[in-house]
């Protein structure tokens, strides 16, 4: 997400999606908000997908900025597949 969103409207884009002065602050901090261990486990009976999860780091990959800021004006910009990471 950082990396793309830097890619497509650069320093005010990273500002605008959290303050983040640099792809690397941006990472940083996501990981630390969203990388918990609460966070990324899976509730029962779900269990974690590989496969989905390599999905959704090539969809976010693989967007167009286009479609990053068609995505961002109407609704969350995370690809439909990321939710599926758990099933």
């Amino acid at each position: 997400m950082c990396q793309k969103v830097s890619q497509c409207a650069g320093a005010v884009g990273l500002t605008a999606l959290g303050g983040y002065s640099s792809v690397q602050d941006c990472i940083t901090q996501m990981d630390a908000q969203n990388c918990t261990a609460t966070q990324v486990t899976c509730s029962a009976p779900a269990k974690y997908s590989a496969s989905n999860a390599q999905a959704c780091i090539n969809a976010f990959t693989t967007m167009t900025c286009a479609a990053l800021a068609t995505a961002s004006a109407t609704s969350d910009p995370t690809p439909v597949v990321c939710d599926e990471v758990c099933q």
